[in-house]
């Protein structure tokens, strides 16, 4: 495949090491205590500033920017912030009749090739829509841009799942479409929009399931192992485990505490329409009897 265009502006502001804002090293950086070696705020607090940085840059360092420089700027950012309590990768499942096993972590943990091959990762799901950091040919990629779910689907459904959504949050009260202006009344999440959530997840469940079912080990990853990525691995515990979203995701944290949908309102939507249906995949690729509950042993 070509590789990504570069940046139409050749000259990048540096992404500082320790809090991911550019402009600025390490050793001008405000946001860390350099006396007891330490961030002075929280791994969301830097990747929400290091996105706003990202689409503050001029045309060479928009979030959608898939060049070069652009994913080892992430990379560097990535690096840093691997350290801050939580680990690079963390096993959230494994088959209870082989060697298969789901992790989740980061980009950190992604590009460290060493911290592979130590977790035995054959098989990589990358949930951040950069296909560019696909690299290590020592293991096979799935690219699943979780973030961009809505272009994969009409605007009909997509207004449907709005709808629902707005009417659980109000509690089964009476939402008006803005495109139609008929009253929703309609208790069940709409059969054509669950149907197209389901769709969305069948092709990754289905790279996930075919690779743990031959002993594979499969890393989810995004930036920081918590929100994509997490939400990707809540999803896959819901298939193979027949599990709601909510006891996935209780059962996700258990092993990696930093797991967390409900920070983004689109993500937590999506499991909540996967909880609306019948916890099993849409394509007949993967065996019906993976969504029955699978006894495992706490590790």
């Amino acid at each position: 495949p070509a590789s990504p265009a570069p940046c139409v502006t050749p000259t990048m502001l540096p992404a500082c090491q320790f809090c991911g804002e550019f402009g600025h090293d390490g050793t001008e950086c405000t946001h860390w205590d350099h006396g007891e070696d330490k961030p002075l705020t929280t791994l969301d607090e830097v990747g929400k500033r290091l996105l706003i940085n990202l689409s503050s840059q001029p045309c060479s360092r928009t979030a959608k920017c898939k060049c070069p420089l652009c994913d080892r700027e992430l990379e560097k950012v990535a690096h840093t912030l691997a350290p801050r309590g939580f680990a690079l990768l963390d096993e959230i499942w494994a088959s209870p009749s082989g060697s298969g096993a789901v992790l989740v972590g980061s980009l950190g943990a992604a590009k460290n090739a060493q911290a592979l091959r130590k977790a035995r990762v054959t098989h990589v799901v990358n949930c951040m829509d950069r296909p560019g950091l696909n690299v290590n040919k020592a293991v096979s990629y799935f690219n699943f841009p979780i973030e961009r779910w809505n272009e994969t689907m009409s605007v009909q459904d997509v207004e449907a799942m709005r709808l629902w959504q707005n009417r659980r949050s109000r509690k089964g009260g009476l939402v008006r479409s803005q495109r139609c202006g008929a009253l929703d009344s309609v208790r069940e999440p709409p059969s054509e929009a669950a149907a197209a959530v389901q769709a969305l997840f069948a092709p990754v469940m289905n790279y996930i399931q075919t690779a743990v079912d031959k002993g594979g080990r499969v890393l989810i990853h995004c930036f920081a192992g918590a929100h994509r990525a997490g939400t990707t691995g809540v999803a896959f515990l819901m298939y193979a485990e027949g599990l709601s979203a909510a006891n996935a995701t209780s059962m996700a944290q258990k092993f990696r505490p930093c797991i967390d949908p409900s920070v983004h309102s689109d993500l937590q939507m999506l499991l909540e329409f996967l909880d609306s249906c019948s916890h099993k995949p849409a394509s007949s690729q993967i065996a019906s009897s993976i969504a029955e509950p699978i006894p495992r042993e706490q590790r």
